[in-house]
This record gives C-alpha cells, structure tokens and sequence, in this order.
C-alpha cells in the first residue's frame, strides 16, 4: 500500500459497514491518503461521527455520510441513486457490511436476513452503480470492486439452490457459511462478466477481528466472541487486506481473485464452477428484480 498522504487523491471509494471495526478503519485510512469517500452505514450517529473522524484523518471535507439498512432492497436502490447523484466517477467500491444471525428473521422484502445483507443487496448496489465504476476505469487504472467475504465459507459444501434462506432447517452459522459462499461465487462470476470493462471485482478473508460483529445475535454468540476476541486482529490489522485489495498498485488489473493476509489465497473449490456462477447471477437478477428491468 502506498504510504503518501495523497496517493489517493482524486479518487473516490465508497465503503458500506463504515462505522465499524475494519470498515470505519478503511474509511479513515483512505481519507487520510486523500480519497474522497462515501461512508454507508444504517445507523445516522455512527454515520456522522464517522464522517468528523474521517474528515480529521485526511485533513479536508471530501468524505460524506449516507444512511441505508442493507438488508433492504428498496434502501439499497434509494443508496445507489444518492451515490450515482453525489459521484459520477466511483474508483473503488467495497462491499464491506455483513452479519451473522442465529434467529431467522425475514426482510420486508421476504428475503432472509442473512441471505440478503451478506449476498443479495451487495449484488445489487455493485449492478446499480456499475454507470459511476465504468466511468472511473481505464485501461492503465481499473475500478475496482471488493466483496469482504470470509473464511467461514471454506466449510460451504455448495449453494442449497432449492433453500437459499434456510426456510426449512436454519442455523445460523451454516446460514452464514453459505452466504459468504455465494458472496465469493458472486465475486468470481461478476469478475467474469465484467473483464472487459476495466472493472476488477475480488473477494477476501479479512481474518478474525475483533470488531462488534455478531454481537447483536443473542447471548450465547456474544459469550463466543467474548472469549475467543484475545485472539483476534486488531480492526487495524483486519483492515489491512480490504486497502490492499481496494487501493494497492499490487493488484492493478487483477480480477477474480481472492485475497488474504494481503496476498492471493486459496478458496473453497464450488465457488469456481462456471455453470454456478452464473446460476447465482441469474438468481440475484431475479431476487432483485434486475431481470424483469432487463
């Protein structure tokens, strides 16, 4: 990663799940380099003070606050359009927000939760921002997509095709396994389709960090991460492979990748079948209601 306070400027990322853990630490870092950044997060608070403390990092104004529940589909699309409005050049998106739920629960939308946060609404804001992602590539300087997954999809057998929401039989780390699953799939599947735009799209595991993640489960995963955290990352240090693969000359032009410990790393084997990826595209097209706009 380049040192230089301004090595970025000029540049413009947004981050989702930005007040918080690895994703507030990429916010202030990228602004500290001189990025303007989009810091998306749901709750208006965490939102500003993400935006003062990110403004201070990087000694200037370019940093705004957007306020979205990415679990829903409708404030994904109203987020996309604010974005689009704000930016019309985006060089970096990064999928950042996730979640870990031990109860079921179902979107407004009739997603589950798990499903649409990790998968679905990622899917949908990189589709509905792809006008501001072209714009921002070129052949020397590629925009570039990154979907921060997980190593927890490693134990995925594949994608349950005929119960993606765990209607049947939940559980929710197997719920969540197979998201970050699908969220790999979907990188390698968009990196294909996008090849020839200019526009990398890579997936990562940031580590175990010791963040707020899954803390708002229940008990019992707050007793979990509770005495597993004195082994954990700082978000310092989680962050550190999200930067490289959002903003590192490293990874100039590499697509379809998958990243950790700020190098290319092995994924789970499923997620490269072909016939897959674009089962899953065709599925989050119709989820989302991408197909029938087609």
């Amino acid at each position: 990663m380049q040192s230089s306070t301004r090595a970025l400027e000029g540049q413009v990322f947004v981050v989702t799940g930005a007040t918080n853990g690895i994703g507030r630490v990429a916010a202030l870092q990228l602004a500290q380099r001189g990025a303007t950044v989009a810091v998306v997060s749901r709750n208006a608070q965490r939102v500003a003070d993400t935006v003062h403390d990110a403004q201070v990092a990087g000694a200037h104004m370019n940093v705004s606050g957007f306020t979205a529940d990415l679990t829903s589909l409708s404030d994904t699309r109203v987020l996309a359009e604010r974005l689009r409005e704000h930016y019309p050049a985006i060089h970096g998106l990064i999928n950042n927000a996730g979640g870990v739920f031990l109860a079921r629960k179902v979107t407004t939308e009739g997603l589950e939760e798990t499903w649409a946060l990790n998968v679905v609404t990622p899917f949908l804001l990189t589709r509905l921002l792809e006008e501001p992602l072209r714009a921002a590539a070129a052949p020397e300087h590629w925009a570039r997509v990154v979907n921060v997954s997980s190593g927890a999809h490693m134990t995925a057998r594949g994608l349950n095709w005929d119960d993606v929401g765990f209607a049947r039989r939940y559980f929710g780390f197997a719920a969540y396994s197979h998201a970050k699953l699908a969220e790999v799939m979907l990188s390698l599947g968009q990196a294909r389709a996008w090849r020839d735009r200019n526009i990398s799209v890579n997936a990562l595991h940031p580590g175990f960090v010791n963040t707020g993640f899954g803390r708002e489960s229940n008990r019992w995963l707050r007793l979990a991460f509770t005495l597993i955290t004195p082994f954990a990352l700082s978000p310092e240090d989680g962050a550190r492979t999200t930067l490289f693969a959002a903003a590192s000359p490293e990874v100039e032009g590499l697509t379809g990748r998958y990243f950790e410990k700020e190098r290319v790393a092995r994924y789970n084997r499923v997620a490269a079948i072909e016939a897959d990826q674009d089962r899953l595209l065709r599925l989050l097209e119709e989820q989302t209601g991408l197909k029938a706009e087609a």
